[in-house]
């Protein structure tokens, strides 16, 4: 059977400790090399005990008291592909030495813990751009500049732009009572959202947000904001540099992107990157997953019901044999709840009523739709429980999903999973 993995080229250098490049020894500079580019290989350096040039000349560390000009190997093993431009810039720096390239056989590749470019800092995978506010701010400033930027939190910052605090979507849901959640609201008419902001009472930035705030610091690496994230159940940290400035915000989602950039990088050919990977783990070995399902007879109020009890915001519809034929978000519930009118869609959304009494059957005959089927998305992206956590992350960071729903091979619905839930099973 054809092997699956990628083909690669074994370099090896022979040169001696006292060759410098650009003032750094040239194993330094060989390692950096690769380190800045990004190269999907590894590299090893060893410095001999004795060798011999074509010079004539002899190192030998027993004859002498210190070690001085012993012969250095430095071996690179790379994906084919980037050979050639690995090869000219090694070359080049090795003023004093041999260069040789060989075809390897890679008999297997493994990386178990490497998923994660652990070498990767906060501060190149951050967002530099950050909206924040002061702590006088009056709240409903605050959801204004929210909904224009389409963020979901926002640092509090002081005149020297120290971080104090931070406001969510969990902090507007509390005391000022924000009758939607951020999402929902921006899918409004401009003037009933002014209508709802109008009315909030009157909260500063200071009085809503959580405080003490935990925060990266900029040098840190990828894997402490990972660790901060699934400690404290955040989904983005704000970045400060030493002086506790803010430079910046990191999110789950830049983080599967790095971490997705990282693998396109492998050199893994395909078939063996979508069905084994790195890691060696199974999407179905991810716990953390959601399972709540209708049918898509299911009238729409039940539908709106459960999200509303159960605190989500989607479902899956499966039929009878269990297989996912779409998912419904609040967002495919609103315009239907809308079109019962004003009053009934704040009694349900903003006062909390239920579809039950006397109220219920005018409700069900304003609806423009009746059932599930109706309302759900059908052309879903999906991910087989058998492929690996890589390709389970490529799809949710390429189509910018927050939940991913999860089949077997006959179809058949395993749950969704969600950004946290992949950052916890490739870091346990």
């Amino acid at each position: 059977m054809k092997s699956m993995l990628a083909k690669y080229r074994l370099i090896k250098v022979y040169t001696s400790e006292d060759v410098i490049w650009q003032d750094k020894p040239v194993w330094q500079a060989v390692i950096d090399f690769l380190k800045d580019r990004n190269i999907a290989g590894r590299c090893f350096v060893s410095k001999g005990m004795a060798g011999y040039f074509e010079s004539g000349d002899v190192a030998d560390q027993p004859v002498r008291q210190f070690s001085f000009n012993l012969p250095l190997k430095i071996e690179i093993i790379v994906p084919a592909e980037v050979v050639k431009s690995v090869v000219a810039g090694v070359t080049e720096m090795v003023g004093d030495g041999m260069v040789i390239v060989e075809k390897i056989k890679l008999h297997a590749h493994r990386s178990t813990e490497r998923l994660i470019p652990q070498h990767l800092k906060i501060a190149e995978l951050m967002t530099t751009q950050v909206d924040t506010v002061e702590p006088g701010t009056p709240v409903d400033e605050v959801i204004r500049k929210m909904l224009a930027t389409a963020h979901k939190s926002v640092p509090v910052v002081d005149a020297e732009r120290r971080v104090l605090g931070i406001i969510t979507q969990e902090n507007l849901s509390g005391p000022p009572h924000l009758p939607l959640r951020l999402g929902l609201l921006a899918r409004l008419e401009p003037a009933k959202i002014e209508e709802y902001l109008n009315h909030l009472p009157l909260f500063s930035a200071a009085e809503v947000m959580s405080t003490p705030v935990v925060t990266v610091n900029q040098e840190q690496h990828i894997l402490d904001a990972i660790k901060l994230m699934l400690k404290h159940r955040l989904k983005r940290l704000p970045v400060v540099n030493s002086a506790n400035i803010l430079v910046g915000m990191v999110s789950r989602i830049d983080i599967l992107r790095a971490i997705n950039q990282q693998t396109a990088r492998s050199g893994v050919d395909p078939a063996f990157h979508l069905f084994q990977g790195y890691t060696g783990i199974k999407v179905k070995a991810i716990r953390n997953r959601e399972f709540e399902t209708v049918r898509p007879e299911t009238p729409v109020y039940e539908v709106a019901e459960l999200i509303y009890s159960k605190h989500i915001q989607r479902v899956a519809v499966v039929d009878a044999d269990d297989r996912l034929v779409g998912l419904i978000s609040d967002y495919d519930l609103l315009p239907v709840l809308k079109s019962l009118g004003d009053q009934e869609f704040e009694d349900f959304f903003i006062h909390h009523n239920r579809f039950k009494g006397a109220q219920f059957q005018g409700y069900l005959e304003k609806m423009d739709a009746k059932t599930a089927s109706e309302v759900m998305t059908r052309h879903l992206v999906t991910v087989e429980e058998n492929r690996s956590v890589e390709e389970a992350i490529r799809l949710m960071t390429e189509k910018n999903l927050k939940r991913l729903p999860v089949v077997d091979s006959a179809g058949r619905f395993q749950g969704l999973i969600s950004r946290e839930a992949l950052l916890r099973a490739i870091t346990n």
